[in-house]
């Protein structure tokens, strides 16, 4: 059976994570690999350094342009190598497969296609190598922030459980003016609670501005999730607070030259959709109220026309 079609969202969240493992790589050197034509396959040298059998990280891998260029599947790629290239040893963990060539072509018109090449098989996966080249530099294909770049709002407990998880791996915290009460001093906790609105907003702004120049796919994701956050709980003043932040921290991410190419896939795929709000709100929302009491749902099917109302339940 074929494999499911993946998705534009999905190989654009793996043309970002390519790039800013390359970034963050590119950062952790005193000279950083040069922007040529061949500035791709420096970098896919380093990385297949980290792989399983790194002493073949020189020979020519073509696969790593289907992620930059394509946004191939990063964890099955499987490289190719002529056997007659190698030292005729096969490590373990490594296959021999034959193969026709192509047959004649202007670079070898003498070629016979007839006669197989023998090929070392086995299969890389690029993102495990980039973990232990650049440290959680994974999270950024399997970032909160591609599931808010979906059509249609998780459910806000859903939404609230991860923004505590994203604040957990960003190391910070946000606590109440209550919490602090217990922990300074009457003078100390009067000059907090006293504080005016604009002062309030200041200080909040200044702590989101780390999360805008951090660049990770946590704080991308963090910025996002406040933003929906502030979009369904009716937070106005929050919610333009949060969407300048997202704001500037989508230009910065993209201010890097190696994401050139896919800034207007990104606007489109996913700072558009979160600064303008662009999301259907989830099937499943509950906010008990006293102006809200319960009706059957065929009841509300008949008023709004609509049909596929589910649980958050069903299958």
């Amino acid at each position: 059976m074929a494999r499911p079609k993946d998705s534009p969202l999905q190989r654009l969240s793996r043309r970002v994570w390519i790039r800013a493992l390359r970034t963050s790589f590119d950062e952790k050197l005193a000279e950083p690999i040069e922007s040529d034509e061949n500035n791709w396959t420096e970098f896919s040298q380093q990385l297949l350094a980290f792989s399983d059998h790194p002493k073949y990280a020189a020979f020519r891998f073509q696969g790593l342009l289907g992620v930059v260029n394509e946004g191939n599947d990063p964890r099955l790629i499987i490289r190719r190598i002529p056997e007659l290239e190698t030292d005729g040893i096969v490590p373990d963990g490594i296959s021999i497969v034959n193969r026709l060539p192509p047959g004649p072509t202007n670079k070898d018109p003498k070629a016979d296609a007839e006669q197989p090449i023998s090929y070392l098989e086995f299969p890389v996966d690029l993102v495990e190598c980039g973990e232990k080249m650049c440290p959680e530099s994974g999270h950024w294909e399997v970032a909160y922030l591609w599931r808010l770049a979906m059509p249609q709002l998780p459910r806000l407990e859903e939404l609230r459980m991860h923004i505590s998880r994203l604040k957990t791996r960003l190391g910070i915290y946000s606590p109440s003016i209550d919490e602090y009460r217990s922990y300074l001093s009457t003078e100390q906790f009067s000059e907090r609670e006293y504080l005016s609105e604009a002062q309030n907003e200041s200080r909040y702004r200044q702590s989101l501005e780390p999360l805008i120049a951090a660049k990770s796919a946590n704080a991308m994701s963090l910025l996002a999730a406040l933003v929906a956050e502030s979009f369904m709980t009716d937070q106005e003043h929050m919610l333009n607070i949060h969407r300048d932040a997202f704001n500037m921290a989508s230009k910065d991410l993209l201010a890097n030259e190696h994401f050139e190419d896919i800034k207007q896939d990104f606007y489109k795929m996913v700072t558009a959709r979160i600064l303008t709000m662009g999301w259907q709100m989830p099937m499943a929302y509950h906010v008990s109220s006293i102006n809200s009491p319960f009706i059957t749902i065929d009841s509300w099917k008949k008023i709004t026309g609509i049909d596929n109302w589910t649980s958050i339940w069903d299958p």
